[in-house]
């Protein structure tokens, strides 16, 4: 599991974890969020299929796990955003943050979401089994009490920024 820190280190009172594995054309995601002073507010369990989960626009303006997926060597990368809603999305950027607004593509599909309280697992199908891929691990986390965590295994510029392409480190 690799350490995701809050930007500027402004928090210590909760800890996020993630990892991937890839196997094939398979992607597993793991987030695995510790929360000891319930400052998060972080629903009930929940388990569902990529056919039933809703993609919606916009899941990064309150609490959001995200992964980027970039072809190694490419300028184009894919966002995925998901909530504890649960509902998710996938779109592709041609380059850095463009298109805007950004378009949404279904060229990886969602095959499962999990959440037990302190672990997200999201299994992701149709990747290219050939092709080599950077990635970047990152999250928003929002308490309860309002204030906003931007969260990455590496801050990469001056400004929260998960499209940064120095954030991004491979994945084989």
């Amino acid at each position: 599991m690799k350490a995701l820190n809050s930007f500027n280190n402004s928090t210590s009172d909760f800890k996020l974890e993630a990892d991937v594995t890839r196997t094939g054309e398979m992607l597993k995601l793991v987030y695995q969020i510790a929360d000891p002073k319930n400052l998060l507010n972080l629903p009930a369990s929940f388990e569902a299929n990529g056919s039933t989960t809703p993609r919606v626009d916009g899941l990064w303006n309150d609490t959001c796990f995200e992964m980027f997926l970039r072809p190694a060597g490419k300028k184009s990368y894919y966002e995925f955003n998901f909530s504890l809603t649960p509902a998710w999305n996938e779109y592709f950027f041609e380059s850095y943050r463009l298109p805007q607004p950004p378009k949404q593509c279904q060229d990886i599909s969602l095959k499962k979401i999990q959440w037990n309280g302190q672990l997200l697992e999201v299994e992701l199908h149709g990747l290219n089994s050939e092709e080599k891929f950077e990635i970047s691990l990152t999250a928003v986390l929002k308490e309860k009490s309002g204030p906003i965590h931007y969260m990455a295994v590496n801050h990469a510029g001056r400004e929260p920024d998960f499209h940064h392409i120095d954030s991004f480190i491979a994945l084989y």
